[in-house]
């Protein structure tokens, strides 16, 4: 049952949020300040939340086919790279698996990633991310840094970080032989994998 606080309570919020896209208009926040807060009111009026990982709010129940996983996800919209600027970095660390020695190399480097997924497939989320290594130039507009992140729906799999590293060592191969492919300039080439993979520090 409402109460008279719960309603001054949803007023304060929804004020808030008419304040908020005030200060925009105004030009006293950014665009990225903007949304990170809208998002947080709108996530305290419906008390729903589409800035939490989904992966984190989903039990993969015995037997469950990757169908079945995504049955429970927020509805996701396609929705171009916001503006990183003012994204706070995280330090983490990049993995890169070499095909010819086996083997893996690490490098810090600084992570910003977005706080809500752009699109979805049928075992992952994705999420916008740019990527910067220490002491590496910056230059105004370019999106030389821009990747995408992809994070499992499976919470066992966010637990047990193996199966990201031999995920990349299996794109890596792929994209060895599609190179090879692609040498003989077929009428449809395949698209390259990626060989890295980032571990957040925090």
């Amino acid at each position: 049952m409402a109460t008279i606080k719960d309603g001054v309570e949803h007023d304060t919020k929804w004020c808030n949020l008419q304040n908020l896209k005030k200060l925009l208009t105004d030009g006293l926040i950014t665009q990225t300040e903007y949304s990170m807060r809208r998002n947080q009111l709108i996530d305290e009026l419906t008390g729903t939340s589409l800035t939490t990982l989904a992966a984190s709010q989903y039990k993969r129940r015995r037997g469950s086919s990757a169908s079945d996983m995504v049955q429970n996800l927020p509805a996701i919209i396609p929705k171009p790279p916001p503006d990183f600027t003012d994204f706070p970095a995280e330090k983490s660390i990049k993995y890169v698996y070499d095909l010819k020695t086996r083997e893996w190399t690490s490098k810090e480097v600084n992570l910003k990633l977005d706080t809500v997924p752009f699109s979805r497939g049928s075992l992952r989320v994705v999420y916008h991310m740019e990527m910067e290594e220490p002491g590496e130039i910056e230059v105004a507009g370019e999106a030389k840094n821009r990747y995408v992140a992809k994070i499992s729906m499976n919470p066992s799999d966010n637990k047990n970080k193996k199966v990201y590293f031999r995920d990349v060592e299996t794109q890596t191969i792929a994209k060895y032989y599609a190179e090879k492919f692609n040498q003989y300039h077929p009428p449809k080439k395949v698209p390259k994998a990626g060989d890295t993979r980032v571990d957040s520090s925090s």
